[in-house]
């Protein structure tokens, strides 16, 4: 499976995010059969959590943003979620996932997630739950404990 994204589109496909409306979405996901090998790298997890967090907070944040130095809330529950999904999905180095969110140091992106770790924890976060299950959907990946 290939993943392909594309910035500034204003259309989602029904097969990745479904439950979601469709209006304002910065990037548009198309994925297509490729060996069933899923293309996930940083870039696509910061994308996807943009997308999926501007969808919930209502706002139009770009990666730029959140790799930007504003402490804004809603720009740094982005930063927890990508967070989360780089070490989750990528096994990723925590030095190497603070330098992707904007030259952070390795205990921020801990510190990141952690409070992502810590939100979906709780059961009655009916809201981080609906986030993760449209992660998970847009890379493809299925059977995952929430």
């Amino acid at each position: 499976m290939r993943i392909q994204i594309r910035k500034k589109q204003h259309f989602i496909s029904p097969y990745v995010y479904v439950g979601l409306p469709e209006e304002g979405v910065i990037t548009q996901l198309q994925i297509q059969q490729d060996d069933d090998v899923a293309e996930i790298t940083k870039d696509s997890i910061l994308e996807v959590a943009c997308s999926i967090c501007n969808k919930f907070n209502d706002t139009q944040y770009l990666p730029e943003d959140v790799k930007g130095r504003s402490r804004e809330g809603k720009l740094v529950e982005i930063r927890h979620m990508a967070s989360y999904f780089m070490r989750e999905l990528l096994d990723a180095k925590w030095v190497v996932i603070g330098r992707h969110l904007g030259s952070r140091d390795h205990s921020t992106a801990i510190n990141s997630y952690r409070q992502w770790a810590d939100r979906t924890s709780l059961p009655f976060e009916k809201r981080t739950h609906k986030m993760n299950e449209a992660m998970y959907r847009a890379f493809g990946i299925k059977d995952v404990q929430l």
